[in-house]
């Protein structure tokens, strides 16, 4: 039988207010062995109701410290327990934070380590560095999960299975690079287990299927009743309080169901479970790098949380010291070699292995830290960014390299920043961290401060193409994205890539006057627009921002290649925002070398029902930035001429237009209608198996085939026809004896149909290239996200700014993409980019 002492322990780690109650004073101050008390139990695992009874009820001790000399709020305060710091804090205030007015204040960070060795000696703070200080900040992006992690109950097997089997878990599921999205509204999918109990089985934590990975994430007890966000519209757990195994708490878990190593059977039973889940429900897998930054902080740490997870396992499948297949334990946060092995005889004895010798057969979850560098010069007035020769042309980092073996973070810090920039470092910061999915990394920003300022990037590592100081003002001026000495009236943007990874969109205002200025540029344009060649021609895109941005790396960045867009910016993809954003201020900056032409989805109706209307409310909570973009739209050409013998339009052809002269009369100011030829322009497609026109299936507009085409090339003394608006799996198509052709830009269409897209190539004497690419690889988003920066700023500066990453830490000579962005500055005619990440970009808004 357990003491009294024993039990008061256990009550307080796991909740159990009641059996706190039921024991007296004298065993609510006990400790154990650590010298932890209940209180210290409770708030470490953020049990607010059990802080608030012991401080305000049996009074006890807040300021007891156990044998690391932590007290209980240090403990809330480490664990991220904040309730139950805000009312530890309230009985027990300590010192650096506020306690009944004004908003609670993070204590002081400061260095943990004298830099008297990295230095020679003892040396006189920098006054700026005297005056700083760092507050608690909101969680970064991929850092707000609310889950409680419950590791204590991990090895309770009864827990787990019965968190598995409530009707009111909720599992996120994964495949591939792709986590499982609601189509309808854009944000995560939940199946429960009637959705995949015929997949996992009935005992999955100790017979899933061989190449499927669970993981045991939590359980969400801020919202502990059912709800009905599970496939099935489940609600019979709406009114009651949800407990599991006498805990309450949403339980929630993560499945990857990649197809790779698993047998066929297998596959195909995840191939028809896919299907089902996308007919049945409306959810597809989508790329997880580009989807996971539309989600709220909570869900993007739940993404983050499992991804990682997940992808440790896959990892670590099979013994260091043998090679044997371990085995998953503890929820999916444990492996182990197997104790026994079977011999061929079929006995299974003792296994052999020296990692049964000792405690190295268990392996458990890492993850790699990266210290990522803001230096600060002593007058505080300046910073170091570098950048190495591979990356795109203007754009710099800060200095960030991976922590090695028996270091620590401010070591870490100052032997990258000398061996890369040859600048020696004294005191360094913590200033916050995030974690990161892309791979699997915790990115630690600190600030330095520099205890010189002369730049060698030859003496210690050959890393670094280039290092320089940035002034305060340069920074600001790369953080507005605007033009410290540009003419008089340029449009002044905030950089794209902020708007693309912390979701600052363009404010409201801005799109306004982007789009007036545009309307104004496109009302003196023809309904057929004549360019020359060289031109690149692109298609449907469809709001897949990361493809524009590669499409931009391939076919090369304006103003050195012309462009001509056929259309359908919006809907379907998650960015159709930043998508159109972009195309638009590159037509602003660049009226004659790009051309936007209408498509069928520059239209009010169509996009209310294919995604741009919800995207544009969910992003800015009002649709003044779907009218202003719609209003746009009316003023679209409707028609591009190549060279005069290349006719370019979005759809096809009309039965009631048989001259382009017709066209250039129509009146496209408007919405589109319904029928008629302006109607047929941007919905019609062509046929090969017919050679007259004939009713659309879509609904609106004409198929037309090869007797058509000729005709109207004949009657207009054209060579060609160029189009998009059709999906074409191997990325273009060609037809009618090479009479007209179909360009397809967006690649694995809606991030699942898995398809090739293209650009054209037209060439100065008429010749025709297709340019075949598939979706931008995961570990080159950095690189492509240079097209970001360079659009969005395009129209504040006299230079077209090219590319500095999606995010921008480069570690290692690698691209690391960091969630936030790039800072641009434009001076004498070139561009220099400041790229930092979603932690980083506060260290420097911290600097100014």
């Amino acid at each position: 039988m357990t003491s009294p002492k024993s039990d008061v322990f256990e009550d307080a780690a796991t909740g159990n207010l009641e059996g706190l109650k039921a024991l007296g004073r004298q065993h609510l101050e006990a400790k154990n062995d650590r010298g932890w008390t209940p209180l210290m139990f409770a708030a470490r695992y953020g049990h607010a109701a059990l802080v608030e009874y012991l401080l305000g009820t049996a009074k006890v001790d807040a300021k007891a410290v156990n044998k690391e000399g932590k007290t209980a709020g240090d403990l809330a305060e480490f664990w991220g327990a904040t309730e139950a710091l805000a009312i530890l804090d309230k009985y027990s205030p300590r010192p650096g934070r506020a306690t009944t007015t004004g908003a609670p204040q993070g204590r002081v960070q400061s260095s943990t380590a004298v830099p008297s060795a990295a230095t020679g000696g003892s040396y006189e703070m920098a006054d700026w560095w005297k005056r700083k200080t760092v507050y608690a900040k909101k969680p970064h992006h991929f850092a707000g999960s609310v889950l409680n992690r419950l590791s204590f109950l991990r090895t309770d097997k009864e827990y787990l299975n019965a968190s598995l089997q409530a009707s009111t878990t909720r599992f996120l599921v994964f495949s591939g690079h792709g986590v499982l999205f609601q189509k309808s509204t854009r944000d995560l999918a939940f199946l429960n287990i009637r959705d995949l109990s015929s997949l996992i089985g009935n005992n999955p934590l100790e017979s899933l299927p061989e190449g499927l990975s669970l993981v045991f994430l939590g359980a969400d007890e801020t919202e502990p009743k059912g709800d009905d966000n599970n496939n099935n519209n489940n609600k019979e757990n709406d009114a009651t309080e949800v407990l599991v195994h006498g805990r309450r708490g949403v339980g929630y878990w993560a499945l990857d169901v990649t197809a790779r190593g698993v047998s066929k059977a297998l596959q195909a039973q995840i191939a028809q479970l896919t299907s089902e889940w996308e007919s049945q429900h409306g959810h597809y897998f989508a790329e997880m790098r580009p989807a996971s930054f539309m989600l709220s902080t909570p869900e993007s740490g739940l993404v983050s949380q499992a991804r990682a997870l997940l992808d440790w396992n896959r990892r670590h499948q099979f013994c260091t010291a043998c090679g044997a297949k371990n085995v998953s334990m503890e929820g999916g946060h444990k492996r182990a070699c197997p104790p026994t092995v079977t011999k061929e005889d079929g006995l299974e004895v003792p296994s052999e292995c020296l990692a049964h010798q000792g405690v190295q057969n268990f392996t458990y979850p890492r993850t790699d830290p990266v210290v990522i560098t803001c230096v600060i010069s002593r007058d505080g007035q300046r910073t170091l960014l570098g950048r190495q020769a591979v990356w795109p042309p203007g754009m710099y980092s800060c200095l960030a390299g991976f922590v090695e073996p028996g270091e620590s973070l401010e070591e870490a810090a100052r032997r990258e920043v000398k061996e890369e920039a040859g600048v020696g470092v004294g005191h360094v910061m913590y200033h916050s961290s995030q974690p990161w999915p892309f791979p699997n990394s915790l990115m630690i920003g600190c600030l330095a401060e520099a205890l010189n300022e002369d730049i060698d990037i030859t003496k210690e590592d050959k890393e670094l193409e280039d290092a320089r100081w940035f002034t305060r003002q340069e920074v600001l001026d790369a953080i507005k994205m605007g033009v410290s000495n540009g003419p008089t009236g340029t449009l002044k943007l905030p950089p794209g890539s902020k708007s693309l990874f912390k979701k600052q969109l363009l404010a409201e205002s801005v799109i306004k006057e982007i789009c007036e200025k545009t309307k104004e540029l496109l009302m003196k344009e023809s309904n057929v627009v004549h360019v020359k060649a060289p031109v690149t021609v692109v298609g449907d895109i469809h709001g897949q921002f990361y493809d524009l941005l590669e499409i931009f790396r391939i076919g090369g960045f304006c103003p050195d290649t012309n462009y001509l867009f056929l259309g359908d910016y919006v809907d379907r993809g998650l960015y159709s925002v930043e998508t159109i954003s972009i195309l638009t201020c590159l037509k602003l900056r660049y009226p004659d070398r790009v051309q936007l032409v209408r498509g069928n989805h520059e239209s009010r109706a169509v996009t209310q029902t294919y995604g741009f209307y919800t995207e544009c409310m969910k992003k800015y909570g009002t649709a003044q930035v779907w009218q202003y973009f719609t209003d746009l739209f009316d003023y679209l050409t409707l028609s591009v001429v190549i060279d005069n013998v290349i006719f370019c339009v979005h759809g096809g052809l009309s039965p009631s237009i048989h001259t382009i002269d017709q066209i250039k009369v129509m009146d496209r100011f408007r919405e589109i209608p319904h029928e008629g030829p302006m109607a047929d322009l941007v919905w019609s497609d062509p046929d090969p198996a017919r050679e007259e026109f004939a009713v659309s299936p879509r609904g609106a507009g004409y198929t037309f085939g090869i007797l058509v085409v000729e005709k109207f090339l004949h009657e207009n003394n054209m060579e060609h026809i160029l189009r998009a608006h059709q999906l074409c799996m191997e990325g273009y198509q060609v037809l009618f004896d090479k009479q007209l052709s179909t360009v397809w830009s967006a690649p694995n269409y809606c991030y699942r149909c898995g398809n090739l897209a293209s650009i054209l190539e037209v060439g100065v004497n008429g010749e025709r290239h297709f340019n075949v690419f598939e979706a931008a690889p995961e570990d080159e988003r950095p690189t492509v996200a240079a097209a970001a920066a360079a659009a969005a700023a395009a129209a504040a500066t006299g230079d077209m700014l090219r590319v500095g990453g999606g995010g921008g830490a480069f570690l290692n000579g690698t691209p690391f993409d960091l969630n936030d962005g790039m800072l641009a500055k434009a001076k004498n005619g070139m561009s220099n980019y400041i790229s930092a990440s979603d932690t980083i970009q506060d260290t420097i808004h911290y600097f100014l």
